[in-house]
């Protein structure tokens, strides 16, 4: 069965259960799909047009004053585990508030989770609550080392990162976005002693592919 045809789109909620959760993939694993249907397909490509839930989990914390964002995969993802709760949060506070120690544990020392300082990202604020950085999908290599480990955790890493700044300079995108929360929103948000949590959402190449820690 081709990917296109198992594709959903709509409210998280509704679309989760539609899927065999181990089915759902990460962003990189998305953009890899993208590239390879382009390579096939050309102009008849469909998954360019679209724009996903992924399985990739941000956390956000508080660790010796500065804000961290902790992304983790699938197999972690606790607003996977907790679906209906977390979205009805999401919905109605903004955020999913974790303050089980057990389940912050598990995502935090999980070999697949990927730890980020938020100031280490250089970034550029929104609004109040929200910034992020840019990537040059021609001129990549000016990403610092977090920016990059980041930048590689949404596009993939080595060759496929490679693969999918050429795939969206390709097809007329300059730069491309990571959006995640303002290090004060973190701050002013986060429990003590807990942590808050997002859905990701990877965009179409009409709003540049860009990755919103949503």
């Amino acid at each position: 069965m081709s990917l296109e045809k198992i594709t959903k789109q709509g409210k998280l909620v509704d679309v989760f259960p539609l899927f065999d959760r181990s089915t759902i993939q990460h962003s990189d694993e998305i953009q890899v799909d993208r590239f390879t249907e382009i390579d096939v397909k050309e102009n008849d490509a469909v998954l360019p047009n679209q724009w996903f839930w992924t399985a990739d989990f941000p956390m956000y914390m508080m660790e010796n004053k500065e804000a961290v964002l902790y992304m983790g995969r699938n197999k972690d993802n606790l607003v996977f585990d907790n679906i209906v709760e977390a979205t009805t949060q999401l919905r109605e506070k903004n955020n999913y508030f974790i303050n089980d120690r057990k389940n912050i544990d598990s995502v935090v020392n999980s070999d697949t989770t990927l730890k980020v300082v938020l100031s280490d990202l250089n970034l550029k604020k929104l609004d109040g609550e929200w910034s992020y950085f840019e990537i040059s999908t021609e001129k990549y290599d000016k990403l610092n080392t977090s920016q990059r480990t980041l930048a590689e955790r949404v596009h993939g890493k080595g060759q496929a990162f490679k693969n999918s700044m050429n795939m969206l300079h390709k097809a007329g995108k300059s730069i491309t976005r990571i959006y995640v929360l303002n290090p004060d929103y973190v701050k002013k948000n986060v429990p003590e002693n807990g942590a808050i949590a997002r859905a990701s959402v990877l965009n179409s190449f009409f709003n540049n592919s860009g990755f919103i820690a949503l």
